[in-house]
């Protein structure tokens, strides 16, 4: 019997479903926040840079490193996003 090599992990563009849902769910909310004033535009930034600051910090299997990858790169366009926003000048 020979031994067989574990399936490798590919990266899917799309994620988990569940933490999809959750980040769009979550950069909804900030959105939200800010548009009715409750946030400024740094406050927003500053939570979803805080975010990705303790998943970069969390310590995961060396097999989930290309999904941790894919994580930050969620959060870091939430924070473009967030800051292209900020950007556009106001309408009223």
């Amino acid at each position: 019997m020979g031994t067989s090599t574990p399936p490798t992990l590919k990266s899917d563009p799309q994620g988990d479903p569940h933490g999809r849902a959750a980040l769009v769910l979550m950069d909804s909310l900030i959105h939200a926040l800010v548009d009715g004033g409750t946030l400024t535009d740094e406050q927003a930034v500053d939570i979803v840079v805080d975010a990705a600051t303790v998943q970069a910090e969390t310590e995961y299997k060396e097999q989930d490193a290309e999904r941790l990858h894919d994580s930050l790169m969620m959060l870091d366009r939430i924070v473009a996003g967030l800051r292209t926003v900020s950007l556009k000048p106001s309408l009223v």
